[in-house]
């Protein structure tokens, strides 16, 4: 008679495409999640680069650093820098005519003057440790200790990126 000819996939061939899935899932949920996250430090880093770039062209017209204290202050656009010029009336066109703001409510951008024997740091709070190249509390001091990421979450909400000038 007739073979009958069936089509379809077998319920092991159907377990074991899910289970692989479920594995690349597993594997790649860690990336795609901290991705907004990284995207916020990447525009961090980016921001410190031109807060700095902006400080080194103000001191080559001769002026000098702004001072602050030992704990520096955080830079905002109507940061009094000089008299009544602020940082926003300073520098918005070394910025490209916006302020940099932080991308996240509760970072932080910040300047010292000096800054442990150097003629400033600026400082930004990083979301993930692979942005970091500083623990937020020894920038202050002057020194660089590069973040750790086994000290628990103490550590985590201190993780910075610094750029110190000379």
């Amino acid at each position: 008679m007739f073979k009958r000819i069936v089509k379809g996939f077998t319920l092991i061939e159907l377990l074991i495409v899910i289970a692989i899935i479920g594995i690349l899932a597993v594997a790649f949920l860690p990336s795609v999640l901290n991705a907004p996250a990284k995207g916020r430090d990447a525009a961090r880093i980016a921001a410190v680069q031109k807060i700095q770039s902006a400080l080194l062209n103000y001191n080559l017209e001769g002026k000098a650093y702004p001072a602050t204290d030992a704990a520096g202050v955080d830079i905002e656009p109507n940061l009094v820098i000089e008299g009544d010029v602020t940082w926003s009336t300073q520098f918005l066109t070394d910025f490209g005519g916006s302020f940099p703001v932080d991308p996240q409510e509760g970072k932080f951008y910040k300047y010292v003057s000096p800054a442990g024997g150097y003629s400033f740091a600026v400082i930004a709070g990083m979301e993930t440790f692979s942005a970091a190249n500083a623990v937020c509390a020894d920038v202050l001091s002057g020194k660089i200790t590069p973040p750790s990421d086994g000290d628990g979450d103490v550590v985590k909400k201190t993780w910075c990126y610094a750029v110190l000038a000379e």
